[in-house]
């Protein structure tokens, strides 16, 4: 009987563990965005350009960085999906209700825009990272140019 109860224990810490953790991901705020998210990278390396959506600052010298309105997070996500969509354009994903969330989640809130490219072997990676001015969400979108 412990060791039931051992095991019961150990398994709901694993499970609280691991909630927690994606629990500060952006796939894991909402059911749409993860399937939408999670078809865009798993396509990364069947395409000559794509994406990722990563929420990590990435912060490199040399960035471009100014302030911008929370529509202008939304328009580099809008710019995400159109890519995607011009070649899987019948992929039958929840586009609408992802966007729907993504805009929650952006919110109004003004943000710190930084962009930056770099040449890494055979491909041009450009990040843009948004960090909400009050500290509250943040997001980069890795977009790889094949050559």
């Amino acid at each position: 009987m412990k060791n039931r109860l051992s095991i019961i224990l150990v398994l709901n810490l694993l499970m609280i563990v691991a909630g927690q953790a994606s629990e500060g991901r952006i796939a894991a705020k909402s059911r749409a965005l993860f399937e939408v998210i999670s078809a865009i990278e798993a396509a990364r390396y069947d395409l000559p350009v794509s994406y990722e959506l990563n929420d990590e600052i990435v912060i490199s010298d040399g960035q471009d960085c100014q302030q911008v309105a929370g529509l202008e997070v939304v328009l580099a996500y809008d710019e995400m999906i159109e890519a995607y969509q011009n070649v899987y354009p019948d992929e039958e994903l929840p586009y609408e209700a992802a966007r729907m969330d993504f805009v929650q989640l952006v919110g109004s809130s003004d943000y710190i825009h930084c962009h930056y490219e770099r040449l890494s072997g055979h491909e041009v990676v450009e990040v843009e990272s948004f960090k909400a001015v009050s500290g509250a969400f943040k997001v980069s979108f890795v977009h790889h140019i094949f050559k």
